[in-house]
């Protein structure tokens, strides 16, 4: 995995602003085994299909051997969406320039562990494979006692080699687990002006230009929107939460570890600039400075109320927020050119 280098300076042409500089887009691709095979009539022989025999997708090993990848995969996208923004292009997602080496480095511990896992269940998969025949074994006895009133060995066996050509290779299984993280630096399109003559020339590609142009800038409005609003749901839900464990009376070390936590998480991730920074640090030392006996004071009470209030009032207004990014960032592209 690496990062792209990025270039030295961007034109401003059609896009009214740009966000290379405030970070870039990541996407995820994990791959597993779904250990699931279908089964139709004419694969287990049957014409009649008996009650008991449940067709469709069946399971080829047993969940508890496929546990600790799929934990892992789930802490993996886990991780991801909880540090980064759905981005509007595609299924990536748009990681801060503060979070970029973070969010990279445990990327990379997670597919060091996706790797461990993939290689310790293939070493023991013929075992796995195995133990899952053998369940399969006793089920098809019970199923051809009930249609025939016997378990006819070949019969049995016939449906074992059926089923059993459904399983891979050890070495088909490798190309089956993959876990890659692919980083792209985000550039807005540019398009090239063109004289009048030529325009005339080309009457309907400067059209299709131009649509194209105003429907990357807007879905690019509404990735922002977005952010801002889940930006600001982050504040209000964690300042709402020491609220009522303030007016409570029950702020204690739990709820002021997890506003750290948040504090630390909310700057990362904040590229777009709601300047809460000194309303975070502020409140954060008079949590972090505060006595047990000061969480029960009703001066203390009415001092954290109005750091609180000071933070959401800063959070709430979406559209001065946007707008200053925005002017912000025409301004450093200006700069470039």
């Amino acid at each position: 995995m690496r990062l792209y280098n990025r270039p030295d300076a961007w034109k401003k042409d059609s896009m009214r602003w740009n966000i290379y500089k405030v970070g870039v887009v990541m996407d995820l691709t994990i791959s597993t085994w779904g250990a699931r095979a279908k089964l139709n009539p004419e694969d287990l022989g049957f014409t009649d299909v008996p009650e008991i025999v449940k067709l469709g997708h069946k399971e080829l090993m047993q969940k508890e051997r496929l546990a600790k990848i799929n934990t892992i995969v789930s802490q993996a996208w886990a991780y991801i969406y909880n540090h980064s923004f759905a981005f509007p292009f595609g299924d990536a997602r748009f990681v801060s320039t503060n979070l970029i080496d973070e969010v990279i480095a445990r990327m990379n511990e997670f597919k060091e562990q996706f790797d461990e896992a993939v290689k310790e269940f293939i070493d023991n998969y013929e075992q796995y494979r195995n133990e899952m025949i053998e369940k399969w074994r006793i089920a098809f006895e019970d199923i051809l006692t009930q249609q025939i009133g016997f378990p006819s060995h070949t019969k049995k066996e016939e449906l074992l080699r059926t089923l059993i050509n459904k399983y891979p290779t050890s070495q088909q299984l490798w190309g089956k687990f993959g876990f890659d993280l692919s980083i792209f630096e985000i550039s807005t399109p540019e398009f090239t002006p063109i004289s009048k003559r030529d325009a005339l020339a080309k009457t309907e590609q400067a059209p299709v230009e131009a649509i194209y142009a105003k429907k990357i800038s807007e879905k690019l409005d509404t990735f922002l929107d977005d952010v801002v609003a889940r930006l600001r749901g982050m504040v209000l839900q964690t300042i709402g939460h020491v609220k009522e464990m303030n007016d409570a009376g029950n702020l204690g070390g739990r709820t002021i570890k997890s506003f750290l936590k948040f504090a630390e998480s909310f700057r990362k991730m904040d590229f777009v600039g709601f300047d809460v920074d000194k309303q975070l640090d502020e409140l954060s030392k008079k949590l972090v400075g505060a006595e047990k006996a000061d969480f029960g004071s009703e001066d203390f009470k009415k001092e954290l109320q109005a750091n609180l209030d000071e933070i959401k009032e800063k959070v709430v207004n979406s559209d001065i927020i946007l707008g200053r990014f925005k002017r912000n960032i025409e301004q450093e592209t200006e700069e470039t050119v």
